[in-house]
């Protein structure tokens, strides 16, 4: 009686046993751990944002914390002839972003959904923070389907939002990614005339946020 009584127990444990190893995930290509540059736009890191309404208080907070995310901060030339800055978003380890707003343009918002609308009066700049530039701007646009554009003697990748992501509709901004001072640089260039014209704003000042 013993011997089955050890039997049942011995069956019980593999039993058991075999169920927490069918029960634990699998580790696939696609939930393997991935570098920050592999995950951006995919997968937002679970880091800290902090929103500023000016240059001079992102400086002092990046200053209180010895410079640690970025130094230095790129914004579009002439902005201030057309847009005034609604704020300055900071993701820590991750990006450094501006967007600026326009005063409303009735004619272009007709019809627009309130999210177009937004878009169309926004110009954004936002600097990537991830090391490694190449693969950031491979992985994040190249292969997302930005192509490759000449403009203002730089190559940059430049994709085209239209209203309701309906390509026959609206074109609301011009995403355009490029390499700057060994960044990333995004920007959303809203359709305010034709790109030609808005590409004036791929033109950038870097400020240094030591000097603010």
């Amino acid at each position: 009686m013993k011997k089955y009584s050890f039997l049942f127990l011995f069956f019980v444990l593999f039993f058991a046993s075999s169920c927490q190893k069918q029960a634990a995930p699998s580790t696939s290509p696609e939930t393997e751990p991935q570098t920050a540059s592999e995950t951006e736009g995919l997968i937002e890191p679970l880091f800290q944002t902090t929103v500023f309404s000016s240059v001079k208080e992102l400086a002092a907070h990046e200053k209180e914390k010895n410079w640690q995310d970025c130094s230095v901060c790129p914004e579009p030339q002439g902005w201030s002839e057309h847009f005034q800055i609604a704020r300055i978003s900071l993701r820590e380890n991750t990006y450094v972003m501006t967007e600026y707003q326009a005063a409303p343009d009735e004619a272009l918002l007709k019809g627009l959904s309130a999210y177009d609308a937004e878009r169309i009066q926004y110009l954004i700049c936002k600097m990537s923070l991830f090391p490694d530039a190449e693969a950031d701007l491979r992985i994040n646009y190249i292969e997302k389907g930005f192509r490759e554009t000449a403009v203002s003697g730089k190559t940059v990748y430049r994709w085209d939002e239209h209203a309701e992501g309906d390509p026959a509709k609206q074109t609301i901004g011009y995403e355009i990614a490029f390499i700057e001072n060994g960044k990333v640089v995004f920007m959303h260039l809203p359709a305010l005339g034709s790109f030609e014209e808005m590409a004036r704003y791929l033109e950038l000042n870097w400020i240094d946020l030591k000097s603010e």
